[in-house]
């Protein structure tokens, strides 16, 4: 079974719920997957949805985006309360990655070197499309 902290984890809705199951229902024993792991560096706080360490292949920090998201072919939109908004979930993904893998890599308890980190989001709810224009 894979490690968790926690058999039924808080998490912030039901995108995030898909996306936990899904991880559980993939990963092999001595995978490890986190929710909700927050990272503070000079720059801001940092949330990762779910941080995932894949026995022998890496760390994976993944980044939910639930309801409606599409891409027009230059920008990430959201609608929120009936409201379309710019968002960058791609660069939210990889800062965060970024602040967490500097954060592990300089605790001197850390002794395994450079992994393989890289970052991904995930859109459980929103249908795949690229056409729609802004507002």
């Amino acid at each position: 079974m894979t490690i968790t902290v926690s058999e039924t984890p808080r998490l912030a809705n039901g995108a995030e719920r898909r996306v936990w199951q899904a991880l559980i229902d993939q990963l092999e024993p001595g995978d490890l997957v986190i929710p909700g792991k927050r990272v503070t560096d000079h720059l801001k706080d940092h949330e990762i949805d779910f941080f995932v360490a894949i026995e022998g292949a890496g760390i994976v920090c993944v980044g939910v985006k639930g309801g409606e998201v599409w891409h027009d072919g230059e920008t990430w939109w959201i609608k929120r309360r009936g409201h379309e908004h710019k968002i960058d979930p791609v660069r939210q993904a990889r800062e965060a990655c970024y602040a967490l893998r500097d954060f592990v890599e300089k605790d001197p308890r850390w002794t395994q070197g450079r992994l393989r980190w890289d970052h991904v989001v995930v859109l459980p709810t929103s249908p795949q499309r690229v056409d729609r224009q802004p507002p």
